[in-house]
């Protein structure tokens, strides 16, 4: 079995999994995993040109320094001290900066209502125990006008529709629709979107998605206690990483991934949503 993402710098409540390049250069899997979190950035700076943003979860900074290169701010804002720190050190540009934050169950951010023109959270909701306080402090945060974006696996691609996340750091994963209507209860002009790629990239995602939903079904399965998901999903992840082999070849790049208004498009639900005036 080979997890959905497995770099982490440290545990926390949400943000756990973050990218470490040096980590998801080594494997085709790992490899497309970034890919999606790269794309979705670059959609994210079509809107950001000229604003200030709130990274709502920037994990170790990538995406945030990406949207430095465009934005007029970026403050990207994690629970890990240690993520950023490592964003710290990594990326230093005058319209970039990083603060570690409270999981929002436990503090509201620091910042003043109406502080951002963008906020983006690119694959933490699922991660989050309350989806709708985040998205309320998403909501509180933004200027009237401005723009949410939230991006996250689609859970009709990657489990039975009764099946629990078989990402163990994963709390709840959203289908197009459930995304769409929980932004919606405090956002308008909600559209969906959706992350795809080159055909035949696509094919062995979801040969490698089905694989994973059949191999963790004995501890994914409704109505189990969570440590029995934690527990087993955890052996698996170690007995994988004892019997990998050498990965096979990357033969795919950034311009074989992308994102489109398709909302069933393969791999990630990403939603663009306006805050009411």
């Amino acid at each position: 079995m080979q997890a959905d993402m497995t770099a982490h710098i440290s545990p926390s409540t949400y943000t756990s999994e973050r990218v470490d390049m040096d980590h998801y250069r080594a494997d085709p899997g790992l490899y497309m995993i970034y890919l999606r979190h790269f794309v979705a950035y670059e959609w994210f700076c079509a809107e950001a040109a000229g604003k200030d943003v709130l990274d709502f979860g920037a994990g170790t900074g990538h995406g945030s320094a990406q949207l430095a290169g465009v934005a007029r701010s970026v403050t990207g804002v994690d629970v890990s001290d240690e993520a950023v720190a490592a964003s710290r050190r990594a990326f230093q540009h005058n319209n970039l900066s990083f603060e570690t934050i409270k999981p929002v169950e436990e503090e509201p951010l620091r910042f003043a209502d109406g502080s951002f023109d963008v906020v983006v959270s690119n694959q933490v909701i699922e991660h989050v125990p309350d989806a709708r306080g985040y998205l309320a402090e998403c909501h509180r945060v933004l200027r009237p006008g401005g723009v949410v974006f939230v991006v996250t696996p689609d859970r009709t691609i990657r489990l039975y529709g009764w099946q629990k996340p078989w990402n163990r750091h994963h709390l709840h994963e959203f289908s197009p629709g459930e995304l769409g209507t929980l932004v919606g209860e405090k956002f308008a002009e909600v559209s969906l979107h959706g992350t795809t790629a080159r055909a035949d990239v696509l094919a062995r995602e979801d040969a490698r998605t089905l694989m994973l939903r059949r191999a963790t079904l004995p501890f994914t399965l409704p109505g189990l206690p969570e440590a029995w998901r934690q527990g087993g999903l955890g052996l698996l992840q170690r007995l994988n990483a004892r019997r990998a082999g050498t990965p096979s070849a990357i033969d795919f790049g950034p311009e074989d991934v992308w994102i489109t208004p398709d909302a069933k498009a393969g791999m990630d639900v990403c939603v663009r949503a306006v805050r009411r005036g």
